[in-house]
């Protein structure tokens, strides 16, 4: 007999809370007088998604090429302390396969 793994998510395949963070081009956008003032910003933004990056906790959802970064997670803790944002779906947006959809 099969043994079937424990759901960690405790919602029988439906998706845990996922969290997002999007970065619009930041290091980009700073309002720098000289060059020291955009190594400085660059540097720190480096410094913020490296210790994102350190978690082992985070994904990237949407890379670089499209203009922005969407990271996400589901981990709360990591979420909080970064400043996710709980993404707008609910359980109530997927259907008992835990895909979104109608239900028909």
């Amino acid at each position: 007999m099969a043994r079937r793994e424990k759901d960690p998510t405790g919602q029988r395949g439906r998706p845990a809370t996922q969290y997002s963070l999007t970065w619009h081009k930041k290091f980009l956008n700073v309002e720098a007088q000289t060059l020291e003032d955009v190594v400085r910003e660059v540097g720190a933004v480096t410094d913020k998604l490296m210790e994102i990056y350190m978690t082992g906790k985070v994904e990237i959802d949407v890379g670089p090429a499209h203009d922005y970064l969407r990271l996400v997670t589901t981990d709360r803790e990591t979420a909080e302390r970064f400043g996710f944002e709980k993404d707008d779906f609910g359980q109530d947006d997927f259907d008992d396969d835990g895909f979104e959809g109608s239900g028909e």
